[in-house]
């Protein structure tokens, strides 16, 4: 199964040590839930029309100005455009366990330019 056939209209457990890649188009929304313990989900996203473009929290932190994302914070990539929003957390703040929702914001044409 590729990422493009996978069926995010429905839950699907991923079990430990394992993963899946989905395509999300601006607007959508996944939801991230650690259904056992306390282990970080790990979470990556690229931008599907250049690889090299990947959601980094080196750059998430310095534009946040803080080390964990609250509700309402945009995650930046490399190349400092937004590429996810985190828009729910029901882990009362611990970062050490996620359940978590992100939503693909649009990317405006001021904010698709190349950085110099």
């Amino acid at each position: 199964m590729t990422a493009a056939t996978i069926d995010l209209t429905r839950a699907r457990l991923i079990p430990a040590r394992n993963g899946v890649a989905a395509r999300l188009d601006a607007g959508e929304t996944v939801t991230i839930v650690n259904t056992h313990g306390k282990q970080v989900v790990d979470t990556w996203a690229f931008n599907a029309r250049d690889t090299g473009e990947f959601m980094s929290m080196e750059h998430s932190r310095a534009s946040m100005l803080r080390l964990v994302p609250r509700v309402g914070d945009t995650l930046t990539t490399n190349r400092r455009r937004a590429i996810l929003t985190l828009v729910a957390d029901t882990t009362a703040g611990n970062p050490r366990h996620l359940d978590r929702g992100l939503r693909h914001p649009p990317l405006s044409p001021a904010r698709r330019r190349r950085p110099s």
